[in-house]
């Protein structure tokens, strides 16, 4: 099969989190309505927040509200909307998600952990734009959030390099094929990624065949 056939379209979106009070003009992640909203037109009956720990998610009133962010802190972790159940989880050991994911306070590594574990829809929540600069650059998530504009313009300075359409298309493509009970590709789709890479002339991207086959 193809490897663009079986490529996973899922919805992204992204914003800030300025940690402003209320009577400053803060307001709840808008996120996490996104992500009510993406279970619902999914038909998916879970939700996940990812956090570093569980006392961090103790700590989303602000985004959330206070019960709920309280009822992420403690066992079992979860709480029902309506008939959605919000799942809490912390990145500390072994992790699963359910759903459409929020990620809180994201960063490039723990995103591309989730990308590899099948989310239905990820929202990320970054401290500043930089943190998630690559990831905002592949998948070109939609915005959402409360936007500053001179703070982002002083903070969001990180440029992922351009990488060509042709070569994005395939490691995009390869994405939906991930093992994920342990987020890898095997070696004969390692190779299939490699060859199809190998046949542009460009030295560059034969050098980043070699490489991605000897991963």
């Amino acid at each position: 099969m193809p490897l663009e056939s079986v490529e996973r379209k899922i919805p992204r979106a992204w914003e800030v989190d300025w940690a402003l009070p209320a009577d400053e003009g803060g307001t709840r992640w808008e996120s996490y309505g996104w992500l009510l909203d993406a279970a619902e037109a999914l038909d998916s009956s879970d939700v996940t927040i990812l956090g570093s720990t569980y006392d961090s998610l103790g700590n989303l009133n602000r985004a959330i509200g206070s019960s709920e962010a309280q009822s992420l802190r403690v066992q079992p972790h979860r709480y029902r909307v309506g008939g959605i159940t919000v799942h809490g989880v912390s990145q500390r050991g072994f992790w699963m998600i359910r759903g459409p994911v929020l990620v809180a306070w994201a960063r490039e590594d723990v995103l591309t952990e989730v990308e590899g574990k099948g989310a239905q829809a990820i929202a990320a929540v970054a401290v500043w734009p930089d943190d998630i600069a690559t990831w905002r650059s592949v998948y070109a998530p939609y915005r959402i959030g409360q936007i500053r504009p001179d703070q982002e313009a002083e903070y969001d300075t990180a440029a992922a390099p351009d990488i060509d359409p042709r070569v994005a298309d395939i490691l995009s493509s390869a994405t939906a094929i991930v093992n994920e009970n342990h987020a890898v590709l095997s070696t004969h789709e390692r190779e299939s990624v490699a060859v199809r890479l190998s046949r542009f002339a460009n030295p560059e991207f034969r050098s980043t065949a070699r490489q991605f086959a000897r991963c």
